[in-house]
């Protein structure tokens, strides 16, 4: 059977293992997708996996690769003492604390402040201007010019692999999806440019750059008008409508992984993230089981044709400070996970391959 397949990855904090084993898994199956559409962490592990795959005369092994980055934030491997650390000195090559521009933007929120106040006095809500007078801005990327030109030349190198991913402005509202030359042609056959307030952008590394901004750095200084395109569309499927297959790795779960709801503050901040995730991919997962749905009642016919999504999600509960590290167990999940799903699919061909032939 003649099978178009594409990945899905989302990206999140400390779940970005998720995608990473997946993609394990897809070198140890020999499963190759046309297409790869990706958000926030995720830019780093397709980057990688294309370097992987350049190199066949060696196995490609991304796990060796997530315990180099686990052993860079957790050189102690303990959480508080690493915690600590982070907060005071950063990731090198990463991001650094933001705590020169904290000052600064103290004074400048500090002076809109004390000129709020005067202007608005007797009729002046302090609380919520004494709040909005902290400094947003925690973190400062430190990420090399040369890293992000590395990434730009493998996406748009000629792997035959189409590349996708997102950053989002929220000044016009507008999503931007960049794309090698390879999604761009299987993008077009699959109509989805008819997304409103989506542009569509070839791959540069400013792209990137913006790709993977995070609120937490702000929006003084190097501020492009963009963010992580995660925090808008976490799974991007609407341009994998050319597929016949796709395979969706995300880092949650459609559903609230413990025994009860959360009390605490961390808590309910993550569960507003996974309710806010779910819901940007319910709205792009139901389309493609309404157009399923509407081909098997007959109501459409050619040129629809109806997609098989297969989800690989996040098993584990990972909450808030979760999110800090990577994990191996979460690497290990999910590439035994996806191993299970392309098989089955691989069984499925087979099947109807040999009931064709006879």
């Amino acid at each position: 059977m003649d099978k178009n397949i594409a990945f899905a990855l989302g990206g999140l904090a400390g779940n970005d293992a998720h995608g990473a084993g997946f993609l394990q898994a897809a070198f140890e199956t020999g499963i190759e997708p046309r297409m790869i559409s990706f958000s926030s962490g995720q830019v780093l592990w397709v980057f990688r996996y294309l370097q992987q795959k350049m190199y066949k005369e060696h196995k490609p092994n991304l796990r060796k690769l997530l315990e180099k980055d686990i052993k860079k934030m957790a050189p102690t491997r303990s959480y508080d003492v690493d915690t600590a650390l982070l907060f005071l000195f950063g990731v090198s090559d990463v991001y650094r604390p933001a705590f020169p521009e904290f000052f600064t933007d103290l004074l400048i929120n500090g002076a809109h402040f004390f000129s709020s106040v005067l202007n608005k006095w007797p009729n002046v809500f302090l609380t919520r201007e004494l709040f909005e007078s902290v400094p947003g801005r925690l973190l400062t990327p430190q990420f090399p010019d040369s890293f992000f030109k590395d990434i730009s030349e493998a996406f748009n190198d000629e792997t035959g692999i189409g590349i996708i991913f997102n950053s989002f402005d929220p000044l016009t509202g507008t999503e931007l999806v960049y794309l090698n030359e390879t999604a761009e042609k299987l993008e077009a056959a699959s109509k989805s440019k008819y997304r409103w307030r989506t542009e569509y952008c070839k791959i540069t590394p400013g792209a990137e750059r913006d790709a993977i901004r995070l609120y937490e750095y702000g929006f003084g200084g190097d501020y492009r008008g963009h963010l992580d395109g995660a925090y808008y569309r976490q799974i991007m499927l609407s341009e994998l409508a050319f597929a016949t297959d796709i395979f969706v790795a995300r880092p949650i779960n459609y559903q609230w992984i413990g025994d009860s709801l959360p009390t605490g503050l961390a808590g309910v901040d993550d569960l507003k993230t996974k309710v806010g995730f779910n819901g940007s991919y319910a709205g792009e997962r139901d389309k493609i089981n309404l157009i399923n749905k509407l081909i098997d009642d007959e109501a459409l016919g050619p040129p629809y044709k109806k997609i098989n999504l297969i989800e690989i999600e996040m098993e584990l509960h990972r909450g808030y400070f979760d999110y800090i590290y990577e994990s191996l167990e979460v690497f290990d999940l999910a590439c035994k996970c996806a191993q299970e799903k392309f098989q089955e699919l691989a069984r499925c061909d087979s099947s109807q391959d040999a009931c064709m032939s006879a």
